[in-house]
């Protein structure tokens, strides 16, 4: 299908600034060309007037749990350690069904605020990884999937774990099963075969759920499964100061040197949050090339600290923006995002000069996310042999007005309500602030119904982590205690 989207106002990456209207002319996936001289219209299957529009590239989540669509608004004012748990308890037992119709469920707020690719980490079993990845392909967003293994029991990956919780309560979680380090890697391959570019929108990435929880073995296959397949590797680190601590206490060195020692670190892969890391482990990421995830939300909602982000990048760390899952980000929203990463950081020094800028945030949500996809040559900028992924934004709104500097209005001043139309690898999505590929009501009426379902069967599960809240709040008070030589929370 070919497509001219005509009279926009272009925000190009390297000068981020407003050019006079231009025309984008797309073939197929792509941008084929973007030009000043308008074409002959007759020749094109669809043209899009964007007159008074500004034209983004699609913005990129680079870190989402799509399972907590279906639990936002469920707790506050817990740390990590604790929440973890009702997240399992809240994530259990769900039919593909109920998994595919809450991946939507998320879709739909990203989409209509923007948002064009996600990097979604599940812990769900084949089954429950497909009905997502169906999710995304029937409502055409681009997204990677990232199955979040891990073979550990939660009470062996927080401080103390295996001393503090007791005999009979451990015995009690050793009688399930743990999946086999085999089952979860065939699992990733199974889907890498089946889904892997499909539709030109679909990829797999590989996402063991963060090192403690994870035997060395599993580390190395995921490692070597990512480097056969030539796709990214994504995984938590230390995003709360408990994690550190038991860092120490398992291998006797820092999270990210135990990574870099089983070759974890390198290009292709991303870490999310990456709040509690020393300079020293910072000029580590960034000799290794690895890139960070940024999710500033979700890390102030849990208590969990502050990123130092302008670390990150004097140190020349590519650093990518997230939302991570509505239950502890509260929204999908990536504007929302933005806004949050590009206020936070200005509180870390009175030397204003070094402030986070407005372009530096704009490119977490661009192309700096794409590095973590390893498509920066495919996806979040606006050019020609690009990737179609783009987002026409109505310039008569509140937010975009007066049109002063676009930049600045995008991180601090809209919220994805002036969103008009959106494009994915060439194909209209988003059409005058309406899904195209389904129905968006519908959805919301099968997720209220499908919720309620889901807190009645989870019942006997969140009382059994409710037996285990004591041992982990002890725990946590005590690894908050320790001295790491760091602080990440404000004074």
């Amino acid at each position: 299908m070919n497509i001219l989207i005509k009279n926009g106002e272009l925000l190009i990456d390297d000068n981020f600034k407003m050019n006079k209207p231009k025309h984008i002319i797309i073939e197929g996936d792509r941008i084929n060309k973007i030009t000043e001289t308008l074409p002959f219209e007759a020749k094109f299957d669809q043209i899009i007037d964007a007159k008074d529009c500004m034209i983004i590239p699609g913005l990129i989540n680079s870190h989402n749990h799509s399972y907590a669509n279906l639990l936002k608004g469920t707790t506050e004012n817990i740390p990590l350690e604790i929440w973890m748990m009702y997240a399992i308890a809240g994530g259990a037992n769900r039919t593909p069904r109920e998994i595919y119709i809450c991946t939507l469920l998320g879709a739909i707020q990203m989409l209509k605020t923007g948002t064009t690719t996600v990097l979604d980490q599940l812990s769900l079993d084949e089954a429950g990884l497909r009905a997502v990845l169906q999710a995304y392909e029937d409502i055409g967003m681009r997204a990677a999937v990232a199955p979040m293994i891990a073979n550990k029991r939660y009470y062996d990956t927080i401080p103390m774990g295996a001393d503090i919780y007791p005999e009979e309560l451990k015995q009690e979680m050793d009688a399930n099963p743990l999946p086999s380090i085999h089952e979860l890697i065939s699992t990733c391959e199974n889907l890498i075969h089946d889904f892997q570019g499909r539709g030109g929108r679909l990829n797999i990435i590989i996402g063991p759920s963060a090192p403690q929880r994870c035997s060395i073995k599993l580390l190395e296959e995921a490692i070597a499964l990512a480097e056969t397949k030539n796709v990214p590797l994504h995984t938590h680190l230390l995003e709360s100061k408990a994690q550190a601590v038991i860092a120490y206490e398992k291998y006797g060195k820092s999270m990210t040197e135990f990574l870099d020692e089983v070759g974890f670190l390198q290009p292709r892969t991303s870490l999310a949050h990456s709040v509690w890391l020393t300079d020293g482990e910072i000029e580590l990421v960034a000799q290794r090339g690895a890139s960070v995830v940024h999710n500033p939300v979700s890390n102030l909602m849990l208590g969990s600290g502050v990123a130092p982000v302008l670390k990150y990048l004097d140190a020349g760390i590519n650093v990518a923006l997230g939302t991570d899952g509505a239950n502890c980000g509260g929204s999908q929203n990536l504007f929302e995002a933005m806004s949050f990463a590009g206020t936070l950081h200005k509180i870390k020094d009175f030397d204003y000069t070094k402030w986070i800028t407005a372009e530096d945030v704009y490119k977490m949500a661009t192309s700096s996310g794409a590095k973590v996809f390893l498509q920066e040559d495919e996806i979040g900028s606006l050019k020609e042999g690009y990737k179609a992924d783009l987002v026409i934004l109505n310039k008569n709104t509140v937010s975009l007005s007066p049109m002063t500097s676009p930049k600045d209005l995008l991180v601090y001043s809209e919220n994805g309500s002036s969103v008009r139309d959106v494009i994915i690898s060439g194909q209209v999505i988003v059409e005058r602030g309406s899904l195209k590929l389904i129905k968006e009501e519908d959805v919301i009426v099968e997720a209220r119904e499908l919720a309620e379902k889901i807190k009645a069967k989870t019942k006997d599960v969140f009382a059994f982590f409710k037996k285990q809240e004591p041992f982990v709040n002890h725990i946590y008070r005590e690894a908050v205690k320790k001295d790491l030589g760091i602080n990440r929370l404000f004074n």
